[in-house]
């Protein structure tokens, strides 16, 4: 396993928030979950169904491939892969075909995420000088930088609207939510907490973000939150003894989908809006199930 591997449980707790059988007959498509799925060997991607039935497998290959994300129409996937010797954004068909490399640098490229109409999708670099925030065309053209100082920019998450993006930052020397608009301008700082607040997660209908924080929890915990998208009205989702992270909304804004720590394996559970009916639906004390991502509904 690769020393990339081998942190991505440490890496994912705090900045970002890590066999099964290919099964047939697949629930409805908005009843699905892309995940990361890691063992000795290294991580793929997977899909289930919502209640952690009928597990397949999308990517097969000896280095990492991890952190997926969905086109808004449920028709693609986009992936950080370490399959060419480093960390880039590749995209593949939603049953894992067509996969194909979109970033092509000697820098890790990190967190895709795409627009709402599905056109660009926005990334984390370390091209250059520092972590900051690109987007590209969902080809891999055109590539735009979006971020320019000496903090640390990552996360980034586009708003439903199309019109503001959420994305981590340290540019205050500490690890908090912001937002700017989508062409980089104007960052507005949302939380403002000595704690470290990660992983942001826009709620469908852009009311809300949901996000992980070890604000009030041990050491190397995290729990989640939800704000209202202009920092207002704070609610705390898990108790301060669940290491919670990577948040995902359902397409119906109703359920959260999001990883916990036990005992240093991942597991993903999924409980409602607002924090009630907490459900695992998968993991095990082998194996590692991590950032799982809610299929988009029809549009």
């Amino acid at each position: 396993m690769s020393v990339f591997t081998s942190a991505i449980r440490r890496i994912s707790r705090l900045i970002l928030p890590l066999s099964l059988m290919a099964c047939s007959g697949m629930a409805s498509t908005t009843d699905q979950i892309a995940f990361t799925f890691l063992n000795q060997k290294g991580s793929d991607i997977y899909v289930m169904n919502v209640d952690g039935s009928r597990s397949m497998r999308l990517t097969d290959n000896p280095d990492s491939d991890l952190s997926p994300a969905w086109s808004p129409d449920g028709q693609y996937i986009a992936f950080v892969s370490e399959r060419d010797g480093k960390l880039d954004i590749y995209r593949m068909k939603a049953d894992g075909s067509e996969q194909t490399r979109l970033t092509d640098h000697q820098g890790e490229n990190w967190f895709p995420n795409w627009s709402p109409d599905g056109k660009k999708i926005v990334f984390m670099s370390n091209r250059g000088q520092g972590h900051e925030i690109y987007v590209m065309d969902w080809n891999g053209t055109n590539l735009l930088r979006l971020t320019r100082n000496t903090a640390v920019d990552v996360s980034p998450i586009w708003s439903p609207d199309g019109k503001q993006i959420a994305f981590v930052t340290d540019r205050d020397k500490n690890y908090e939510i912001y937002v700017m608009n989508a062409d980089g301008s104007a960052p507005k700082r949302l939380t403002n907490h000595p704690a470290i607040d990660s992983a942001p997660a826009w709620s469908p209908d852009g009311r809300q973000i949901a996000f992980a924080s070890n604000r009030n929890s041990p050491p190397r915990r995290n729990s989640l939150y939800v704000m209202n998208s202009d920092g207002s009205h704070l609610l705390r989702l898990t108790d301060r003894l669940t290491d919670a992270f990577s948040p995902s909304w359902s397409s119906d804004n109703q359920k959260i989908a999001y990883t916990v720590n036990n005992k240093g394996v991942n597991e993903i559970y999924i409980m409602n809006r607002d924090g009630s009916g907490k459900t695992k639906i998968i993991g095990n004390s082998e194996i590692d199930y991590s950032r799982p991502a809610w299929r988009p509904g029809k549009r």
